[in-house]
């Protein structure tokens, strides 16, 4: 092989390391980012279950609807 070929070769396989390391990257952070999304999806869901458990206590007490 030439040296312009083994040039050429060595070039297309550097581009493709480096796409590689952005693309691994890439996946990394946004992994990352799903714990923290999946934490405060979590949290909310934990939040709306206490509210409709306490409305559900609230509209199972006799007279409820009675204000007056």
């Amino acid at each position: 092989m030439d040296p312009v070929g083994i040039a050429g070769t060595a070039a297309g396989l550097a581009t493709a390391a480096v796409r590689a390391s952005l693309a691994i990257h890439s996946l990394i952070e946004s992994t990352t980012r799903s714990d923290t999304t999946i934490a405060a999806f979590e949290s909310e869901l934990s939040n709306i279950s206490n509210v409709l458990a306490s409305l559900g206590t609230a509209f199972t007490r006799p007279n409820i609807g009675q204000l007056y």
